[in-house]
């Protein structure tokens, strides 16, 4: 702006007899004639450089340098194909209409699925990508209950992160037996976002304006990212860090909820600078079916809090590097007085990339520490009252990195290699309220992984790709004891135990034209039981669940094979899978009374999910679009020595259906959306007692464009008020009722 102005002021204070300079009128417009807000526009003129923002509208106008007789003109915007175009510089003022087509689904570039840059037409994975315009036009407010539109992504439980205590909120996909420590991996630009000691995932932790799209590959990517991505990789990529960007939003709902978060991008020389920032509060809701309410039973609400500062530094056209520091703190009210949790934590990125030799090199690591508290109660069964039973503390840490290189070799053929390093410890301690006086308990210990892996992309033919890849892993757990303090001290001592595993993975992509492609893949994965696992125990409403420090690595073997259609204005995806786990870590009842149940994790003999998935695109226009997508899962007990009852059993927690439909309308001045989705019935327990139904709810979404930079919208979550279950525990919880959010953005290039 302030060159555009330099230029045009120059313009006007020209002597007479001066030439002007030539003014240039340029308007951006999709192939059907619809204006395209907010293209970014680069002008070339005499290796000068000026890069500009397209109004609401689609229009710009800029005055040249003097003597310039050509221009070179770049386009681009969010989903559309880039366009460079040569103009001849004729007269004074030239008019310049650029058209832009809708960028196909399979030309969005991915990274997740082979670790370098993939059309998703050239992978044999199946991989979702949740644009950064889907994100913005989608009703929820949280980053999980946005993703829940993606078929096959579920937490351990129906909640999402607003209200449900953060040791629910582990990622499972395809069904691979949901669980608090997750069975897939999320990534935050390649620095895994899983808490180090537990799993779960905080989803707050990323301020929402820093997102430039979520990658999500579905099936085993052991060989590629190691334990944690036993059952996928969740990939958070973030904006350009040599974007300018200042950006604003605020909102309001019911329940007393508000939402903020910022981001300011500058330039400093050579340097890149962020500051990011996201706030969050509400009042929640009373979780407590109201048949089954008493006296005890308050309303789960929770705050956060989190804050990054990043620099980048391009040290060359082909290199660059970063460091980024951030804090994120959240509490918690868990639906009565007495439960409530806090986490604090604080982490160190750093990264690199760039070119050299030949070969394009990565680097990200990370250093962190975190405190997790927690207070747990015992619930009369008329739960009119309560009394304290456990204050938990869970101090941990955690560091590692990832270098990896690849290369291509010949016309035909590019490779992957990389080492992996990890090390946690962490340390759960109580003060147990049970008994007659407190009793002082702590267990914990430490972690190390190390890791290689490789990868091999072939194509045999212009039509025939081979893609195989394999990783070595070694675990070692360590240094663990438990400590019992009460009249005497008792300490316990665990020996030191340590697993290696290797997981391949071959991967076939045939395609028979240009709109037809068939893939094919075959893998083996594993996924080492974490410290919370091994030492921590915990308690949901009535039911105890013990820790289990004799926990061995799961083992996954698996198979999928699927189509991909392509279409003038769409796509469909279809996969079928078939997955099976040995030694499947599970909650499994030990012993049931009617005020207390009592569970303990242990290893099943083996489990298997098996299913189909289908993924939809379809463009009507240049406004309006229509995705979907479905997932049918038959998640159950295979084998279980110990407990032959189970076997036959649903692996809780697995809907038999998941489902969802949006549709987009994308105006020059108004954008809408609505959202439905659908789940079905589940079962809570390992022993099928405890089914939750299904359920459907409707989301709607509308935003009006104002000026070039603000913007108010309005949400709706749950539009018909479904009342649905999320748990029992084995009191009936049920899902959010109704909301409104209204809210105001600014976004200034």
């Amino acid at each position: 702006m302030v060159r555009r102005l330099f230029l045009l002021a120059i313009a006007v204070l020209l002597p007479v007899g001066a030439s002007a300079l030539p003014l240039v009128r340029i308007a951006v417009r999709t192939s059907n004639g619809h204006p395209v807000s907010d293209a970014t526009i680069t002008i070339v003129a005499d290796s000068q450089y000026l890069d500009v923002k397209a109004g609401s509208e689609g229009r710009f106008e800029a005055a040249l340098p003097s003597g310039v007789s050509t221009v070179d003109i770049d386009v681009s915007a969010a989903g559309f194909i880039p366009s460079r175009t040569t103009h001849r510089i004729e007269g004074d003022t030239m008019d310049i209409d650029i058209a832009l087509d809708r960028q196909p689904f399979n030309e969005t570039i991915v990274v997740t699925p082979s670790r370098l840059p993939t059309r998703v037409a050239d992978t044999a994975a199946s991989v979702a990508v949740v644009s950064r315009q889907t994100l913005d036009t989608t009703a929820a407010l949280t980053l999980d209950d946005k993703l829940r539109q993606v078929p096959g992504f579920s937490l351990l439980r129906r909640s999402g992160s607003r209200v449900a205590n953060p040791t629910s909120q582990g990622v499972s996909l395809r069904g691979i037996a949901p669980t608090g420590s997750s069975r897939a991996l999320v990534l935050d630009d390649g620095i895994p976002l899983n808490d180090p000691f537990g799993g779960w995932v905080y989803w707050a932790r990323i301020p929402q304006p820093a997102i430039a799209a979520i990658e999500v590959l579905r099936g085993s990517a052991s060989d590629l990212y190691g334990s944690a991505a036993m059952g996928g990789v969740i990939q958070v990529v973030r904006r350009g860090m040599s974007e300018r960007a200042t950006s604003l939003r605020v909102s309001i709902a019911d329940d007393e909820t508000w939402d903020g978060s910022v981001l300011l991008a500058r330039q400093l020389g050579p340097t890149f600078t962020s500051l990011s920032a996201q706030g969050f509060s509400t009042d929640g809701y009373i979780l407590v079916d109201p048949a089954e309410r008493g006296l005890v039973d308050t309303s789960a609400g929770s705050r956060n809090s989190s804050v990054e500062l990043t620099s980048n530094v391009l040290t060359s056209d082909k290199q660059q590097l970063f460091v980024r520091g951030s804090h994120f703190r959240e509490r918690r009210d868990n639906g009565t007085p007495l439960q409530t949790n806090e986490t604090r934590s604080n982490q160190l990125s750093l990264g690199a990339g760039g070119l050299a030799g030949g070969a394009e090199l990565f680097f990200r690591g990370y250093l962190s520490d975190q405190d997790y508290e927690q207070v747990f109660s015992a619930i009369r069964l008329d739960r009119d009252t309560e009394r304290l039973t456990v204050r938990q503390s869970v101090p941990s840490s955690a560091a590692g990195f990832t270098v990896s290189g690849n290369r291509t070799v010949g016309s035909r053929s590019s490779i992957v290699v990389g080492v992996d390093h990890r090390r946690v410890s962490g340390t759960s301690e109580e003060e147990n309220y049970s008994g007659p006086r407190v009793v002082l308990q702590s267990a914990g210990g430490k972690q190390r992984a190390n890791a290689l892996f490789a990868q091999h992309i072939l194509s045999i033919l212009t039509n025939l790709s081979l893609i195989s890849s394999v990783r070595y892993d070694n675990v070692r757990n360590h240094d663990g004891a438990a400590i019992r303090t009460g009249l005497t001290t008792d300490r316990l001592d665990f020996d030191a135990r340590s697993e290696s595993a290797w997981s391949p993975r071959l991967s076939v992509l045939y395609r028979t034209s240009e709109r037809l492609a068939w893939t094919a893949s075959g893998y083996g994965s594993f996924r080492s039981p974490t410290l919370n696992e091994l030492y921590r125990a915990f308690r949901v409403g009535n039911i105890v669940t013990n820790a289990n420090d004799e926990l061995k690595s799961e083992r996954l073997r698996g198979g999928e094979a699927g189509a991909v259609v392509s279409i003038d204005r769409g796509s469909v995806r279809l996969t079928i899978f078939s997955m099976e786990i040995d030694r499947t870590i599970a909650n499994v009842t030990q012993s049931m009374t009617p005020s207390l149940i009592t569970r303990q994790r242990q290893n099943l003999g083996a489990s298997r999910s098996r299913g189909l998935e289908v993924d939809a695109d379809y463009r009507f226009d240049d406004r309006w679009q229509l995705s979907g997508g479905a997932a049918l899962l038959d998640s159950t007990v295979q084998r279980f020595s110990a407990n032959r009852a189970l076997e036959g059993m649903q692996v809780p927690q697995v809907p038999r259906f998941q489902g969802s439909l949006q549709l987009r309308f994308s105006g020059v001045k108004i954008s809408a959306a609505t959202q439905l989705r659908w789940s079905g019935s589940q079962f809570e327990d390992d022993l099928n007692l405890m089914p939750l139904a299904s359920f459907m709810t409707v989301d709607g979404f509308l935003a009006r464009q104002f000026t070039r930079s603000t913007a108010i919208f309005l949400a709706a979550e749950n539009l018909t008020d479904e009342s649905y279950e999320i748990g029992r525990t084995p009191v009936t919880t049920i899902g959010a009722p109704r909301s409104f959010r209204a809210g105001v953005r600014f976004d200034l290039p």
